[in-house]
This record gives C-alpha cells, structure tokens and sequence, in this order.
C-alpha cells in the first residue's frame, strides 16, 4: 500500500515540474523577424500608423527577445526629429523578453522648409544590439499617412469648406511608344466657399 502512495505522489511530482517547465518555457512563435544572426527576434520591423492627423500622435509596440546566454542592449539611429524610439527594458536579461515602442508625432514631421510634410511618409530606423554597428540589414521601417485634422470643424465650418472636383477622374493614354512623352492635363474647381490649398501632389 506504502509502495502505491509513494509512486502516486511521484507520478504527480512529474506532472507538476512538467506543467511548471512548460509555463515557464518561451513560444518563440511570434517572433517572426530575425536580428543580429538570429539571436534579437522581433515580432514585427514594419510599423505601419496608418492614417495620423496632423495634431495627433500616436504609438505601437512590438515584443522582442534576446536568445542568447548573455545580457543585451539595444540602441537606434536613424531616428528622426518627429518620432520617440525606446526598448524597455534598456538591457535585456538573457533568454528574455523587452518591447520596442515608437511614438509617431505627425505634427513635427516637417519638411527642409520646415512645411508640414502630408500623405505617405515613410522612413527607417537602425537597429544596433551591443553597440554593433557592422550589421547594416538590421532595420525597423516606419510608415504613416498623414491627414490633416477636420473633425473640430462646427457644421457651418464645413459648410463653407473648399470641396474639390475634377471635369474627369480617368484618363488613358491607350498605346504608346517607349520613350514617348505623353501629358493630359486634369482641370478641377473648388465647389467650396474658401480657399483651396493643394498641399501634396505624388504620381504613382
């Protein structure tokens, strides 16, 4: 009977250290991207804010894990004037887990004039991992629309806000030689009571 009770308790004992081996084991599964031969994983590099207001700031997130048998610290270049980029923590504990966090500031995205930039704005930040600076692919790419804000206009505000519409929306050019040059010029009005002001103009 001595001998059933005590292979029980040691039937449980296995369980409960195989239960605790498991929660305290890492699901690396998230982290999709490689840094640093392999050993800084990130669970993204593209932080992509989508649509930003130009009075708003906003911020994202990614988890990361150091996979080596040693402390690592984790630094950037390439930051730009209009965004904030910290690892927490500053040195990560080996086989441990940080989060890189950047916060977008629209309003401070600027061009040399020092004019509100708008639309697509993408840009690129270094990743250095224990003041390594050889590793030139180990980059975060950072990318944000930026809108400028009307959603404190009153309605009569937008009443007699400018409004843009175009004489024609498409064009083709049908068949043309390579080397060709070829132009169409889109007339548009301003519908609306105030002035219109064109702020970013891109081809595709």
């Amino acid at each position: 009977m001595k001998h059933k009770e005590s292979l029980s308790i040691l039937v449980l004992l296995f369980f409960w250290f195989g239960a605790f081996a498991q929660d305290k084991s890492t699901d690396l599964s998230n982290y999709r991207y490689n840094m640093e031969d392999n050993k800084l994983k990130l669970e993204k590099t593209y932080f992509n804010f989508g649509n930003v207001y130009s009075s708003e700031e906003k911020k994202e997130t990614s988890a990361i894990f150091n996979d080596t048998d040693a402390p690592m610290e984790i630094t950037f270049t390439g930051v730009t004037e209009y965004m904030v980029v910290s690892v927490n923590p500053k040195v990560i504990p080996a086989k441990s887990k940080g989060e890189i966090t950047i916060t977008y500031y629209a309003s401070k995205n600027k061009d040399f004039n020092k004019n509100q930039n708008w639309g697509f704005q993408n840009a690129r930040i270094g990743v250095i991992v224990n003041g390594n600076t050889e590793n030139k692919r180990n980059n975060i790419s950072v990318r944000a629309n930026i809108l400028e804000d009307f959603r404190n206009l009153s309605p009569e505000e937008l009443a007699k806000a400018p409004s843009i519409e175009f004489e024609v929306m498409n064009y083709d050019f049908g068949k043309i030689k390579e080397g060709d040059k070829v132009e169409y010029e889109f007339k548009f009005y301003n519908r609306g009571e105030r002035d219109l002001e064109i702020r970013n103009v891109k081809g595709s």
